[in-house]
């Protein structure tokens, strides 16, 4: 999975997420967002991968 697979499947998780439990309350935002990893080992990966590209980006542009 390349990097911008792996940012578009975590965002697309996130918008289902979202559309779950709202932005407003962060526990059921992540709830909902976990109950989509589990059993989708693509997914966690998808996740392990986009945290992994934001990393960097923020250590690529600290000055």
């Amino acid at each position: 999975m390349t990097y911008v697979e792996a940012l578009k499947r975590a965002r697309e998780a996130a918008q289902r997420a979202a559309g779950i439990a709202g932005t407003q309350d962060a526990k059921a935002f992540q709830k909902a967002l976990e109950d989509q990893v589990l059993g989708d080992p693509e997914l966690e990966a998808a996740f392990v991968i986009a945290g992994y590209a934001v990393a960097q980006s923020e250590t690529n542009t600290r000055h």
